[in-house]
């Protein structure tokens, strides 16, 4: 009998977007690693997109205004080698230009 594949911790990056009826609203977008335990990298991409999907909403803001939350894209998956503990890298990219970076990360400056 063959053994299932023990389940492993992946981390996902995905982008929603936050958009409103209002005028003038400038749409706004948010980065979130989410931690996906599953037996494969295509198991932990499907599950991190109904995840995402499943975090979509829409509201009714103080100015009755509907604001929008939207998955947007799963940008990378990645297997993380290690069990998760404190202090322990979730995530990490690579870029080869940091004022490339810091025009796009606005932290980053600070």
């Amino acid at each position: 009998m063959r053994e299932s594949p023990k389940p492993c911790f992946y981390a996902a990056v995905l982008v929603f977007e936050t958009s409103s009826d209002a005028p003038g609203y400038k749409p706004l977008y948010s980065e979130e690693i989410m931690l996906i335990e599953a037996t494969s990298e295509e198991q932990a991409s499907a599950s991190a997109k109904a995840c995402a999907k499943g975090q979509e909403t829409s509201y009714q803001n103080e100015y009755c205004e509907t604001i929008q939350v939207r998955f947007k894209s799963l940008v990378d998956v990645q297997l993380m080698q290690f069990e998760p503990s404190h202090g322990a890298t979730v995530y990490c990219r690579h870029f080869h230009s940091y004022p490339a970076y810091e025009a796009f990360e606005l932290l980053a400056s600070q």
